[in-house]
């Protein structure tokens, strides 16, 4: 059974949302702040020693046919229905919009070991869009719109790390080519060369995102990732944004992050081949060693 919660100011009892901006929860009535562990270790004494609170009901009760794959919780505010994935972990309740947390959903393996918290406010990004939209006439009108952008919120998506070390070998056609002039002519002379490349790289927390909600491609565009702001994992971080559990499995994701080793190894050989004219790759070769992996 979920154990539902939201978080609630230990001052006023308002609900409290994590600011970016300060990195902590603040609550918009008091003014309140409070770190994510400083609140997180507040309710785990709150809740010793009480039995979690049951909020999961089958959503097929209740939406019938349509309903199949979601799940509903009751708000622990309002007492409101939230309906959502069964993948959910963070949402808001769409009658009081106040930030709502399944605490069951972290649990076991599902409860990450690191976090990278926001650090831009919603403002911030929406005011960004606005800007990229300014100077492009030929966009459609329609796209600014109605594009509903004031709606937008932060998702926190989940990734697995790994590590491993990748070995290739490529074989590259490259040329060099010069001129000059004879008599009222210009001679021009291409050499051709066979330039062969081996070599191992280790790689460290190479992420992959465990969502199939999450388009592949788009994820990758966002990297590199700031580790330098990895925090240890709490909820405390989650109110006022989305947040999933992985619907895909490590051995799932493990093939993604093998072929992002093995093509930045077969890069950095390409990138050792310089001072021709041009080049061409003949052939190339790569493996990768699984060494460990985390989440």
């Amino acid at each position: 059974m979920a154990n539902v919660q939201n978080y609630q100011c230990l001052a006023c009892g308002g609900p409290l949302a994590f600011d970016a901006t300060l990195g902590k929860l603040k609550c918009p009535y008091c003014d309140s702040e409070f770190s994510a562990e400083e609140l997180e270790a507040a309710l785990s004494e709150k809740n010793d020693g009480k039995d979690s609170k049951s909020e999961s009901e089958d959503s097929n009760n209740i939406w019938g046919d349509d309903s199949e794959g979601l799940k509903s919780y009751s708000c622990p505010s309002c007492g409101a229905n939230i309906v959502c994935t069964p993948t959910t972990a963070s949402t808001s309740c769409p009658y009081c919009d106040n930030p709502t947390i399944v605490e069951s959903q972290f649990a076991g393996s599902n409860r990450p070991d690191l976090i990278i918290p926001f650090k831009i406010e919603k403002k911030v990004a929406v005011g960004s869009l606005k800007d990229f939209y300014k100077g492009k006439p030929l966009l459609p009108n329609k796209f600014s719109q109605s594009n509903h952008i004031e709606e937008t919120k932060g998702v926190y998506v989940p990734f697995y790390f790994f590590d491993g070390k990748a070995s290739g070998d490529a074989v590259f056609r490259a040329t060099k080519s010069s001129s000059h002039r004879s008599g009222d002519k210009t001679v021009r002379i291409t050499k051709h060369y066979e330039c062969s490349r081996s070599g191992e790289m280790d790689f460290s927390m190479v992420p992959v995102d465990a969502s199939k909600q999450m388009d592949n491609a788009l994820m990758d565009s966002i990297e590199p990732f700031d580790y330098s702001a990895l925090s240890d994992f709490s909820t405390g971080f989650l109110p006022g944004f989305f947040a999933d559990i992985p619907d895909e499995t490590q051995d799932d994701c493990l093939p993604r992050a093998k072929t992002r080793c093995e093509n930045s190894t077969l890069r950095a050989l390409e990138d050792t081949v310089r001072g021709y004219s041009t080049k061409s790759v003949l052939s190339t070769r790569a493996t990768t060693t699984k060494n460990s992996l985390t989440r």
